[in-house]
């Protein structure tokens, strides 16, 4: 009889401990729906009933300078209405006139909310001769990278403005304000320079700590030579 009681009371404790196990393992996460439609865009979340819509190249421009160094800027576009991009990435390539590779760099940025845009300036490529062309292309995202903006901490993301701005020399200040009730880490600052016809050609940027909600932070960055004269525009964005 007290054999019997064990072994039952034994096969509980199996009982209990495999649904626990199975407990453990199993997945309840619901991860959002990516599975590509007929025409390449991916359905993103069945809360939004959105599809994702690939990023935009809106603006581009560069300048090589002595030694090689291309600097260049480029604007990208999220189209998208509800839909956030998680660290999208610009891939630069320089090609001669017979289309031989000079050199590629990848640039990753930082989130992009729905239709924002982000600029990015820079030194971000070095070649051994002038290239014929110089391509800026969106690596596609990956999957998880694509978030309502719902989902997030911050689900609003007000554009963050730049004021006071003076070039000085080979230095250009300025100041950045921040009108969203949070604060900010980190921000990039770019400059992107233009020819009197309004083409862009290069930019610099530098990143500023510790920007408080409502408020604003001063900027001193350097400034090649070659474009202490041109005319320029500045923007910011958050850095996270």
């Amino acid at each position: 009889m007290k054999k019997r009681m064990l072994t039952s009371i034994f096969s509980c404790l199996v009982a209990l401990s495999l649904t626990a196990c199975n407990s453990n393992t199993s997945n309840d996460t619901e991860y959002p729906d990516t599975s590509a439609n007929d025409a390449g865009n991916i359905s993103v979340s069945e809360d939004t009933n959105s599809k994702f819509i690939p990023l935009d190249i809106a603006e581009s421009g560069y300048t090589m300078i002595e030694g090689g160094f291309l600097y260049c800027s480029v604007k990208v576009h999220n189209p998208n209405t509800d839909l956030a991009i998680l660290y999208p990435t610009v891939r630069i390539t320089a090609r001669d006139a017979g289309g031989a590779l000079l050199g590629t760099q990848d640039q990753t940025l930082s989130t992009i909310y729905p239709q924002q845009d982000f600029w990015y300036s820079g030194q971000l490529l070095q070649v051994d001769e002038a290239p014929s062309s110089i391509e800026f292309t969106i690596v596609q995202p990956d999957d998880y990278n694509i978030v309502p903006a719902s989902t997030l901490e911050q689900s609003t993301f007000t554009p963050l403005s730049v004021e006071s701005t003076a070039m000085h020399s080979e230095r250009l200040v300025g100041e950045v304000v921040n009108k969203n009730d949070f604060d900010l880490d980190m921000i990039v600052v770019a400059v992107v320079f233009r020819n009197e016809d309004g083409d862009i050609i290069g930019g610099e940027s530098t990143f500023v700590d510790k920007l408080p909600s409502s408020g604003s932070v001063p900027f001193d960055m350097p400034i090649h030579s070659e474009f202490a004269n041109c005319n320029y525009e500045v923007y910011a964005n958050s850095w996270a």
